[in-house]
């Protein structure tokens, strides 16, 4: 596996465990998850706050050259940037799926971006 492969599958990996923690410590009520509390804007702005916590709490932890570790803060960055709005507009259909079919490339096209720019 190159290091392009090690890279994604690590920021698949964090961003998989960032949302499923979110969701775990926010939207289970009953046992069970409870998406439509998403359409609380309180409860938007938490899980957003959230998941950027748990995302970093994440990649403190990597083991990973200077380079690398930065790459992983500038995506952190994007993330805060524009994680909020998305939760604000899709409400309870930020699915994990939505996550990360939708927002998780453009995310990632923003990075690329920034980084070739």
């Amino acid at each position: 596996m190159n290091i392009n492969d090690r890279i994604t599958s690590t920021f698949d990996k964090i961003n998989r465990q960032s949302y499923d923690l979110t969701a775990q410590e926010i939207l289970i009520e009953s046992y069970y998850l409870n998406l439509d509390l998403l359409d609380s804007e309180t409860v938007q702005e938490q899980f957003a706050e959230t998941m950027i916590n748990n995302y970093y709490e994440s990649i403190s932890s990597l083991r990973v050259n200077d380079k690398n570790k930065n790459l992983f803060f500038t995506y952190g960055k994007i993330m805060e940037e524009q994680l909020p709005q998305e939760i604000k507009t899709k409400g309870k259909e930020f699915t994990f799926d939505y996550f990360y079919h939708q927002l998780k490339p453009r995310l990632e096209d923003n990075l690329l971006k920034l980084l070739q720019g």
